[in-house]
């Protein structure tokens, strides 16, 4: 309370009463770990009466240990009587019917992907199959025009549609609206529905709130917008939607500069890469130009060559045509190999001239 609330002139002494011992799996905890204890404290969920939280959970238990041993039954192989088997269908059955009947008709119509028995939560709700059913199929195809118009149909029962869209929980993780539309990555749906007044703090079983599960930077941004125009909206402390980042005109300067100058960047790379591969390709069609020549066509260009050197002349057919390897074309180093006034760039090109070519007897 003290990190988290910055409480002035508190007094805490060692012997104060009100302190309480909270179990933590580390012996010593980081901030970020406080943070998130103390945020899970201040949240108080419902879950009805004692009596009747725990009779639920009785039979949940029931179901599962049914479930688990028809499960291994099934993995085993095993045959049992029909007598039997039947038996232990109807008690199972009625199991099943006995929660139904206590938890609300939306519930029994969710998608299949979605049907969780296991981990369903109890809600009232007053929406038949019918309703439910296209509000969820609304949201979840990002439809905010079907959904105004059902939410304007109904004008009678519009609080038990928003009080469906708002505390509706969906298993496995006990997801709500939100949550789904995050995970989706439809912002259409997701601003209508924090319009309609769906919680982003509340989180599911997993301990995450619908910002954490958001599946790009796109859904995350408009959780931050939706938090910039509506300051007072929600507790955006405990769903941990950051603020919207609002430059300042100094910044909004500087970004301009930065993208001018970045732009600029990219073009000079674009200009010399597009010189390099002129060169490159120039140089291609010297080099086979050079190489379609013969031998003797060569070594009268490297003559011609020194002779206009001394002579102080330019005759060339190609750029460097006296000073390249007779093999590959490429321009010779400073250092290189030949052989009976044969020019090579490297060892290798000799040794395949030489075997290309018998040597000629002088």
């Amino acid at each position: 309370h003290i990190f988290f609330e910055q409480t002035k002139n508190f007094k805490l002494e060692k012997g104060d009463e009100r302190l309480r011992t909270i179990p933590f799996e580390t012996y010593r905890p980081t901030v970020d770990e406080l943070q998130r204890t103390w945020l899970r404290l201040k949240i108080v969920r419902s879950h009805g009466s004692l009596a009747d939280f725990n009779e639920q959970q009785e039979r949940l238990t029931k179901l599962r240990k049914k479930q688990r041993r028809l499960f291994r039954r099934k993995i085993s192989g095993e045959k049992y009587p029909s007598s039997e088997s039947s038996l232990e269908s109807d008690n199972n059955d009625n199991i099943i019917d006995e929660i139904k009947q206590q938890q609300p008709e939306a519930l029994v119509n969710i998608p299949n992907e979605e049907k969780d028995l296991e981990q369903q939560e109890i809600m009232v709700n007053f929406l038949n199959k019918v309703n439910a059913q296209a509000l969820y199929s609304c949201i979840r195809l990002n439809s905010i025009s079907k959904l105004h118009q059902l939410l304007e149909s109904g004008k009678e029962r519009k609080e038990d549609l928003l009080k469906y869209i708002r505390e509706m929980r969906f298993p496995p993780a006990s997801s709500t609206f939100l949550h789904i539309v995050a995970r989706r990555g439809t912002v259409e749906i997701l601003e209508e529905l924090l319009l309609l007044g769906c919680d982003p703090a509340v989180k599911d079983d997993e301990g995450k709130v619908p910002y954490q599960v958001a599946q790009n930077r796109t859904v995350r941004q408009a959780f931050s917008k939706f938090r910039f125009e509506h300051p007072d909206a929600f507790n955006w402390n405990v769903s941990q939607i950051p603020e919207l980042a609002v430059m300042s005109e100094e910044q909004l300067r500087k970004e301009a500069e930065k993208k001018r100058i970045q732009r600029e960047k990219k073009k000079e790379r674009l200009k010399a890469k597009k010189i390099a591969q002129h060169q490159e390709r120039i140089e291609q069609e010297q080099r086979q130009k050079y190489l379609s020549l013969s031998d003797q066509e060569k070594r009268a260009l490297a003559a011609e060559r020194r002779l206009a050197v001394s002579l102080q002349r330019r005759c060339q057919i190609v750029e460097n045509d006296g000073n390249r390897c007779f093999k590959c074309g490429a321009v010779l180093p400073i250092t290189h190999f030949e052989y009976c006034d044969n020019h090579f760039c490297s060892l290798t090109c000799l040794q395949q001239h030489r075997q290309e070519h018998s040597p000629q007897l002088i």
